[in-house]
């Protein structure tokens, strides 16, 4: 009596597996630049309470004397922080909460930003409040020693948004705020939503679209492989 095995023959590898194998490779390269690289964008805010939701004011104000939160002052009613609806301004931070620069002993506020890296790019941010109470309000704003902008009048009344992008000269630098004189004195300047990150390089952007370039051009490439092997079969 004779058996007759049954089985599937082993097929020989062909050069469409290579390929595919190489594109799957090239994939997974591609897809782990991307994953490293938008882990950039998930930067850490260098401003710790930024949007001064701590303490809780209860709707009213605190005066932190001359050093607070990180912050120091060289006023002489010290850094306050109030309910953001004591100054006429809508809410827009998580506490309602801001920081009032004051406008009638000119104050000059002060933030010393540490864990920098000397030549990086970073994105300073933060909401401008101009009261629509109180008389002009006016604040200049700078960065490392250079002046980045001067907020308040003219720009009217309510909220302002503004966003520069800075480059750190030492692991360590100053962020102040400094009251204008306006010629009138004025109950302040306010500030909420402060962020510093550190902003994605040329060199990183490009990684990245080169991976999603390369993730499209290997879809297309697979799709064409696809219609191929069905059309041989």
């Amino acid at each position: 009596m004779r058996i007759k095995l049954l089985g599937t023959a082993a097929r020989a590898p062909e050069l469409g597996d290579f390929a595919m194998v190489s594109i799957t490779l090239r994939c997974a390269v591609a897809a782990a630049a991307i994953v490293a690289t938008s882990s950039a964008f998930a930067a850490v805010n260098l401003i710790s309470d930024g949007d001064f939701s701590v303490p809780n004011t209860n709707g009213s104000f605190v005066n932190g004397g001359t050093s607070f939160q990180g912050w120091t002052t060289f006023a002489a009613n010290g850094i306050e922080i109030g309910a953001t609806a004591l100054y006429g301004l809508p809410c827009i931070s998580t506490g309602c909460q801001n920081l009032e620069l004051d406008g009638n002993t000119w104050g000059i506020d002060s933030y010393t930003v540490t864990g920098l890296t000397a030549g990086q790019r970073y994105t300073l941010s933060y909401d401008y409040g101009v009261r629509n109470t109180g008389g002009p309000s006016s604040a200049t704003t700078t960065f490392g020693g250079v002046l980045l902008t001067t907020d308040g009048v003219g720009s009217g009344t309510g909220w302002h948004f503004d966003s520069f992008t800075v480059i750190a000269a030492s692991a360590t630098e100053d962020l102040v705020l400094t009251a204008a004189h306006t010629g009138t004195p004025s109950f302040g300047n306010e500030y909420t939503n402060f962020s510093l990150t550190a902003a994605p390089e040329p060199s990183t952007w490009a990684m990245m679209l080169a991976g999603f370039a390369f993730l499209g051009y290997a879809g297309y490439r697979g799709r064409r492989s696809a219609a191929a092997l069905g059309a041989q079969a």
